[in-house]
């Protein structure tokens, strides 16, 4: 008996000592799967306040994107509605007569189309008085565009000069009108712009002038081709005198 008490005393010692065993591999696979589970949770955590924080910045571009189609619809409804009071205005101001006869009817008023003052008995003396301060009108502050001009065959002798030294005379500005489309691309906009021309000459190696660029009748001109037809179109027209 009393060894059979033993050996299930020795048995129940095993036992306990291997169960307990087991509740500590089950307490540390607890642990680590704790752990494990607490890292998911910040990285759950992290990607949570990313989305929150892409969420609102979707929310503002939205917002941004609703006021930009706002103020583009509404300036689209603007367009459309320039255009057909366009349209309505040339409609009525839509001049029958043929070129030939509208010049007629302004060249054709003589004397009395363009008066001379001179021409009147008591009248004085145009223009501005001796010694008196010049009013010429003054250059541009603004300029929207810059041109260089340089001569590149001497027109005596037809030598190429491009490769020779070049040195700056001076500079003028050119105001010019120039057809462009609106922001929404609805209608034509005629916008001014002044131009810059900064002249060089070139000394020839053959006759030995000094050569300028070629500018033609615009030479000293202040304004360009565009603004003289606008300027001579509208008198036609409309029968600015």
């Amino acid at each position: 008996m009393a060894f059979w008490s033993i050996v299930a005393g020795g048995l129940l010692l095993s036992a306990s000592g291997w169960l307990w065993m087991w509740i500590k591999r089950i307490q540390h696979d607890l642990l680590q799967t704790q752990k494990i589970l607490q890292a998911k949770d910040s990285e759950i955590k992290v990607k949570d306040k990313q989305i929150l924080q892409r969420n609102a910045a979707f929310k503002e571009l939205k917002t941004e994107k609703n006021v930009i189609n706002a103020k583009y619809r509404k300036k689209l409804k603007s367009a459309k509605e320039k255009k057909k009071n366009l349209i309505k205005y040339h409609q009525m101001k839509r001049d029958t007569r043929s070129v030939k006869q509208q010049v007629e009817d302004i060249v054709g008023k003589g004397p009395k189309w363009l008066p001379h003052s001179c021409q009147e008995p008591k009248s004085h003396k145009i223009g501005k008085p001796k010694g008196a301060k010049g009013g010429g009108r003054k250059r541009p502050e603004k300029i929207h565009q810059t041109q260089t001009l340089y001569p590149k065959i001497c027109p005596g002798c037809n030598a190429k000069i491009e490769e020779e030294m070049a040195y700056f005379v001076y500079n003028r500005v050119l105001t010019d009108l120039f057809r462009e489309r609106d922001e929404v691309d609805a209608y034509d906009v005629i916008r001014i712009k002044n131009i810059q021309q900064n002249i060089y000459r070139r000394k020839c190696p053959t006759c030995k002038s000094w050569v300028y660029p070629n500018q033609s009748l615009f030479k000293n001109a202040r304004f360009g081709v565009g603004f003289v037809a606008h300027v001579m179109t509208k008198r036609i027209r409309l029968s600015m005198t």
